[in-house]
């Protein structure tokens, strides 16, 4: 039976299932229950299995299953679906814990990133702390800074088998899941107005961040293809992946896609043994991926020209001044996670979590002077364990973690939760690769 259970999660059947899990919940808007059933799903390997990488999964694709992220989510049945779930999970991971660690008398690792973390959440508690207006959001922060590092915490605890490639198949299956989502939101009304507009609102995600996902695929697929007997399909994902950030019309992310997509394909295409195969499947892909921005152009041309030329910044300077005004007034501590904004065209996203549109400008304004040194050691860490001991794996994550860090120069990533998953998740992954490898050999032998 548990031999049945463990080869379930270790397919790439399992991964599907979630996915379409997700997006029946999502289509049928089933929210904080349709998230409940998958991580409770994914926590169920937790009572049979030594690798738990169908839990891990399960928490970083639940998230696509969320039509509705406003108040309204918190109904009194979702809180009680959150109870019962927390429970349930609780007495998963104290059966894991017990069982793997408590009885075999292994130790429990916390990680190389957990001092950087520990920092940066003190820091941005103490962000505010003289701003008259201040609302922290303690909670709010507290919570998502806990999701993160539960994520990363199960990845370097409870990875044992290789699933380097396993995990770079997810993220396929979770870029094809989205892609189905907005063509579906895209299909309600005009659908090339949809586009042109940027009407791609999942609830969980919209279009600009949706694209970065997009980003991350392609070092991801490029990795994935390396003397692959299916190079050709990764080839063509990773042209794909870099066609659908155009066709989210997001402008930072096509940026980035541009020079990340030909340094990727080169990089993959030097490290094959099977360079005529790639070669084929280059011109096929990019002959299919040319036809589809021609398609969005030809419908679009005039009013896609004129969205470029006309407002380039999308109002993002006007942030920026209003931020370092705000750093002038309050350079030590900054004004905290509260938005008090008085540019008269955002004056109803006053109070909102996330507004600041760059990473960097969120640090200094939010957390001030302390918080640019505090966060000083939260991204050494994670930048050293990404280029120490360098493998074609570490390359791929870097370059996806990189793009991520890239457009949140001018959007929102600090604050985004569902980005943040993949991306520990990437490091947990990181982390974990010696043991991964060596368990790899031991298996072999």
């Amino acid at each position: 039976m548990s031999d049945k259970i463990k080869k379930l999660y270790d397919s790439d059947i399992y991964i599907i299932s979630v996915c379409i899990f997700a997006f029946f919940f999502w289509h049928f808007k089933i929210n904080g229950l349709g998230a409940v059933i998958i991580v409770a799903y994914g926590f169920f390997s937790l009572f049979f299995c030594k690798d738990i990488k169908g839990a891990i999964i399960s928490i970083v694709l639940c998230v696509m299953s969320f039509s509705d992220i406003t108040d309204n989510l918190m109904t009194p049945n979702t809180k009680y679906y959150i109870f019962f779930s927390a429970i349930y999970i609780l007495i998963a991971i104290f059966t894991y814990f017990f069982k793997n660690f408590y009885l075999t008398k292994t130790k429990v690792k916390f990680g190389s990133l957990k001092t950087g973390i520990l920092i940066a959440l003190i820091v941005a508690l103490l962000g505010g702390i003289n701003y008259p207006y201040n609302n922290l959001y303690a909670f709010r922060l507290i919570g998502k800074v806990a999701g993160v590092y539960f994520l990363y915490f199960l990845c370097i605890n409870g990875l044992k088998d290789d699933s380097r490639r396993y995990f770079c198949r997810m993220f396929i299956y979770a870029c094809l899941t989205v892609t189905a989502e907005v063509l579906v939101t895209l299909n309600i009304g005009d659908f090339w107005q949809n586009v042109f507009y940027k009407h791609s609102i999942l609830g969980w995600g919209v279009s600009n961040n949706l694209a970065v996902l997009f980003l991350m695929l392609i070092p991801l697929s490029a990795y994935q293809s390396i003397d692959s007997k299916i190079d050709f399909i990764y080839v063509f994902i990773m042209f794909f992946a870099a066609a659908f950030v155009f066709f989210l019309l997001s402008k930072g992310c096509m940026v980035i896609a541009v020079f990340s997509l030909p340094v990727c394909y080169i990089y993959s295409l030097k490290k094959t043994k099977r360079k005529l195969s790639y070669i084929i499947a280059m011109i096929i892909t990019v002959s299919l991926a040319l036809l589809l921005i021609f398609a969005i152009y030809n419908k679009l041309d005039d009013q896609i020209i004129e969205r470029f030329k006309g407002d380039f910044d999308s109002g993002r300077f006007d942030i920026y001044r209003e931020a370092l005004a705000k750093f002038r007034q309050y350079p030590i501590f900054g004004i905290g996670l509260y938005r008090d904004i008085t540019i008269p065209t955002l004056a109803n996203f006053s109070n909102y979590f996330w507004i600041w549109h760059s990473t960097v400008i969120e640090i200094i304004t939010c957390f001030g002077i302390v918080g640019v040194i505090g966060f000083i050691p939260f991204y050494f860490q994670r930048y050293r364990l990404l280029l120490k001991n360098m493998s074609m794996f570490k390359l791929a994550c870097l370059v996806a973690v990189l793009s991520f860090e890239a457009y949140g120069l001018i959007d929102v990533m600090f604050t985004n939760l569902y980005l943040n998953l993949f991306v520990f998740m990437l490091l947990g992954l990181c982390e974990t690769e010696p043991v991964m490898k060596f368990n790899s050999i031991l298996y072999k032998n």
